[in-house]
């Protein structure tokens, strides 16, 4: 039996996946928390910009209503727009947590397998031994009774 493990590689190659799978993920999470804090800025905006068009309501300022009403249009236009991005950037996250979870148990696999060659190979050296050990004895035995 030999002692390196036949499937070394393959084992390599998944823990090279799960390293990149996992960086996909802290990627696509960036990129969420990227479009949360958008989305979270055009509220805040959208908000400042009401209440600046209740100002000016209240002073009559009637040529700037008409601007403030498109320009909040506009905004909440983008609002939606970021709101679908932040959807399909949560999916996104959950479909690679998937492929993460996937990554990790085919590399655990692969390490019970290494686990349990490793066991195997340490119990094939043991029972060498005891042969070497028996052939020793049994020559010792046989010089002795000569």
């Amino acid at each position: 039996m030999k002692r390196e493990f036949k499937l070394q590689k393959v084992l390599e190659h998944r823990e090279r996946i799960v390293d990149l799978e996992k960086s996909k993920l802290s990627e696509l999470r960036a990129k969420q928390r990227s479009v949360q804090e958008q989305l979270e800025g055009m509220n805040r905006t959208i908000l400042e910009k009401m209440s600046e068009l209740e100002g000016v309501k209240q002073r009559g300022e009637f040529p700037f209503i008409k601007m403030y009403d498109d320009f909040l249009r506009k905004l909440q236009y983008h609002r939606r727009n970021l709101e679908r991005t932040l959807r399909d950037a949560e999916r996104a996250v959950e479909k690679q947590k998937a492929k993460v979870v996937q990554s990790m148990n085919d590399h655990k696999v692969m390490l019970k397998l290494k686990e349990k060659h490793d066991k195997e190979y340490i119990d094939y050296l043991n029972k060498e031994e005891m042969k070497m050990i028996d052939d020793l004895m049994v020559s010792r035995q046989r010089m002795n009774d000569e």
